[in-house]
């Protein structure tokens, strides 16, 4: 049965309860409600309904955007500017107790800008009409009837000034009391009015060691966790780093004003797809990103496709060239090009019948994805979870992914999970709830001189209009009032219930606390104590300074501080054991990375003997990538067609259907740049062709070895082998890049044909006279002669090879040019 109500708008009803009964208060048949909780309360004692049903806010936004656009005024609104129209006409209507729409007319007809205004008012009509045309309405129409309609409860009502009600929540108070009591927590409390004094005062470098000394305080402290809460001027960000380190060091935490959306898997995933459908232009890395994620569920696709994982990655690989995206309707037309154009029963058909399924599953849509495929993590499940219900819930009211994608910088920037405290666990939350969660030991953190923050008005109406309506309007002035108010509020609640209150200050740049700084709340609140006459340098003296590394958690915390006071840190004596050596029979070197160790011997050791792979990223603005092209060029031209005795116009032609074909898999942005390359890609052919058409083909695209003594064996794959009319073998290597480097008979340049000649001659037995290198893009030729010379410099370039594999000495490129796009050169140690 309830006696008495409490009205304290968006508090935690819990909280405030618990507070109540532990300074003795009997809380039996109390209830804590909001305006709207009231309201509906007062119906149902009435034996009345609202008469309509209750639009949620995301129903309300969506209706508000839709009327938005559809008025000239506001026709370039964001479904964000909509969300903030439905925020700012509630504040304005919540000032208005009776004959709201004659009132919103008669307010808004004037005004610094009277057109601003005259499309405010116009959508505002166009809006309640709507609700009621859709048998809607919202929760001031829900406040509003019961203001109209509900009989007097015969209740005791009490307004706690500490958390502000609007004007119609007072109105609707006093017509259902009979009598308002207005009071506040401390006079609930019962408690004395005690000043501000025994406050202390800190500064850090920075928030990070601002949060880790609340925390050092509190664990070198004899209080338990659960008397101890933790206030939050910016409940943005600081928060999560507060539940970072507890996590670190295991102290249990309750979150009153919940974690960033941000920092969960569903966020992560969410911001993965939005770079897939943006930067990175619906491409295969950036879908690889999305579905091989951490976030991601793979297995659950793997088991909604019906394929494995290495299927799985090849209908990405499919789908990402084909740039498939969320529109049905351009998948469709760009599978169907591409299924008219590869053989029905082939490979190619299957693992397309796959990406066509995958690109389905994605058309449902961003909100369906992150549903359905983001990862709940089992330590952080409630935060999770809650995130994805979130974002699905504000995500969910549009069809088309461009307003989804324009929504999400906004979403992420929301708060879930918020928390009642528990037994035993550490509270943290924001200013506006802390007085509902009081606790013996008080830390305010964040109090820089920005806060509370600086002056900035609704773009959809000025403040000397908003002031028009009430001086209660949320103007910029009024919001940044009630944030120092509600601090000064607690901090004063605090002291007269005996509370050990800590502020404290991130950041050594004591000149933004001046007293001519409006918004050094910090300064103002020792001036408070400390009397008006108090300076600057008397607040800084007062504080005490936290420097880096002052709150020490762990070994490695504590090996920082002492390094950073110039002490010596000795290691423990390090293994003297010899490493176990390169298995030499496991590692397989290509005539292509012997070249690579003259150039840099570091890069051949990760590359080849250690087989460090970096995947190079895939520019989704290019056409084809340089490497792609080549092996294009090699496997689907040369090494199919290359030689079968076709004419030269005919090997063109093979050329153009093998690139037609890539392009079909790989639409490009770029069309122009896609149709030169084309065009020269059949040049190719031509030069290619040219080149070697007096020639008699003796092998072609084999591949060749040898095993060194040493046990590593040296082969690849051997373009070709030709006998001129003189009866001379010559070894022939497309290149599709450019020749500079390469120069006739220079062993630097021709060390790829002389080791593949130096290959043939010891595994199999041939005598070539040379090698030859076919540039087909420039049409330049190098000629390379395999002499004795060139023999025992191949012979002493593997001995020193395996000399370095034996010894682990490699040395790195003293040609920094060359650095500059290696995979490895952060770990090589150049960049130092």
């Amino acid at each position: 049965m309830i006696n008495k109500l409490i009205l304290a708008p968006q508090i935690n009803e819990a909280e405030l309860l618990r507070t109540l009964a532990r300074h003795g208060l009997d809380t039996f048949g109390v209830r804590v409600m909001n305006v709207n909780s009231l309201a509906e309360y007062a119906l149902m004692k009435s034996g009345l309904t609202a008469g309509y049903a209750l639009a949620a806010p995301t129903d309300s936004a969506a209706m508000m955007y839709e009327i938005m656009k559809d008025t000239t005024y506001y026709a370039s609104s964001s479904y964000v500017d909509a969300q903030n129209f439905c925020r700012t006409l509630e504040s304005l209507r919540g000032l208005i107790t009776d004959n709201e729409g004659e009132t919103m007319r008669s307010l808004l007809s004037g005004g610094e800008f009277p057109q601003a205004n005259k499309a405010f008012f116009e959508v505002y009509n166009k809006y309640i009409s709507r609700l009621e045309k859709d048998g809607l309405t919202d929760s001031i129409g829900y406040v509003r009837r019961a203001l109209e309609k509900a009989s007097p409860l015969g209740k005791e009502i009490i307004v706690l000034d500490d958390f502000p009600v609007s004007l119609i929540g007072k109105a609707l108070a006093e017509k259902l009391s009979g009598g308002v009591t207005y009071s506040s927590m401390k006079a609930m409390l019962g408690l004395a009015d005690k000043p501000l004094s025994d406050v202390s005062f800190i500064r850090s470098r920075g928030s990070m060691n601002e949060a880790k000394d609340v925390i050092s305080r509190i664990i070198n402290s004899n209080a338990t966790l659960d008397s101890c809460v933790i206030v939050c001027a910016d409940v943005s960000a600081t928060p999560l780093m507060f539940y970072e380190l507890c996590e670190q060091y295991g102290l249990k935490v309750t979150m009153g004003c919940g974690l960033p959306a941000s920092r969960s898997f569903p966020a992560a995933l969410l911001k993965a797809i939005k770079k897939w459908c943006t930067n990175g232009l619906y491409g295969v890395d950036a879908l690889n990103g999305v579905v091989f994620s951490d976030w991601f569920d793979t297995n659950a696709l793997t088991e909604t496709l019906g394929c494995d994982r290495k299927l799985l990655h090849k209908a990405v690989e499919c789908a990402g060239g084909l740039r498939l995206s969320f529109s049905h309707d351009i998948n469709e037309q760009r599978i169907s090009v591409l299924a008219d154009n590869i053989a029905e029963d082939s490979e190619e058909a299957a693992v397309l019948a796959f990406a066509q399924k995958l690109s389905a599953e994605f058309e449902k849509g961003i909100p369906y994805i992150i549903d359905k495929y983001a990862v709940i993590r089992k330590t952080m499940t409630p935060f999770d979870t809650a995130a994805k219900n979130m974002i699905c819930r504000e995500l969910d009211v549009f069809d088309d992914t461009d307003s989804v994608i324009g929504m999400i910088q906004y979403v992420l920037k929301k708060n879930v999970c918020c928390e009642n405290s528990a037994e035993g666990c550490l509270h943290i939350t924001g200013i506006s709830q802390a007085a509902a969660c009081l606790r013996k030991n008080l830390f305010v953190t964040g109090l820089t001189a920005d806060f509370p923050g600086k002056p900035k008005e609704n773009y959809l109406i000025c403040d000397k209009d908003m002031q028009r309506f009430s001086d209660d309007a949320p103007t910029s002035l009024k919001i940044l009032a009630d944030k120092k108010r509600a601090l000064k509020s607690l901090l004063t609640l605090a002291a007269s219930a005996g509370c050990d209150i800590g502020l404290s200050y991130s950041g050594y740049d004591t000149a933004q606390l001046k007293d001519n700084n409006p918004s050094s709340v910090l300064f103002e609140i020792f001036r408070e104590i400390k009397g008006e006459g108090a300076s600057v340098n008397e607040l800084m003296s007062a504080m005490d300074s936290r420097g880096y590394f002052s709150s020490v958690f762990d070994k490695t915390e504590l090996i920082a501080s002492e390094y950073s006071q110039g002490i010596d840190i000795v290691p423990e004596k390090a293994d003297d054991s010899e490493p176990a050596g390169i298995d030499m029979s496991r590692i397989k070197i290509s005539p292509s990375k012997i070249g690579e160790y003259l150039t840099c011997q570091k890069r051949f050791y990760y590359n080849t003997v250690l087989g460090l792979r970096k995947k190079s990223p895939i520019d989704p603005l290019k056409v084809i990538e340089p490497w792609e092209i080549g092996t294009l060029f090699h496997d689907e031209v040369m090494q199919k067609y290359g030689f079968m005795g076709l004419s030269e116009d005919e090997l063109a032609m093979k050329a153009r259907e093998v690139w037609q074909r890539y392009i079909l898999k790989h639409p490009p942005i770029k069309l122009a740049e896609a149709n030169k390359q084309g065009a020269d890609f059949k040049k190719w052919a031509r030069t290619a062709y040219r080149w070697s058409a007096e020639y008699e083909s003796v092998m072609n695209e084999e591949n060749i070895s040898f095993t060194h003594s040493k046990g590593f064996e040296i082969g690849g794959r051997l373009d070709r082998l030709v006998r001129q009319k003189n009866g001379v073998q010559v070894i022939v290597d497309f290149k599709t890049g450019k020749s500079k480097g390469y120069k006739d008979d220079v062993f630097d340049g021709c060390t790829q044909t002389m080791v593949y000649a130096y290959i043939l001659e010891k595994s199999l037995g041939i005598t070539v006279g040379r090698g030859e290198y076919h540039f087909v893009k420039e049409g330049n030729l190098i000629s390379c002669t395999y002499t004795n010379e060139m023999r025992e410099k191949v012979g002493q370039l593997l001995e020193d090879i395996a000399e370095s594999i034996e010894n682990g000495i490699f040395e790195r490129t003293e040609k920094k040019g060359d650095c500059k796009y290696c995979d490895f050169k952060d770990i090589c140690g150049r960049n130092e």
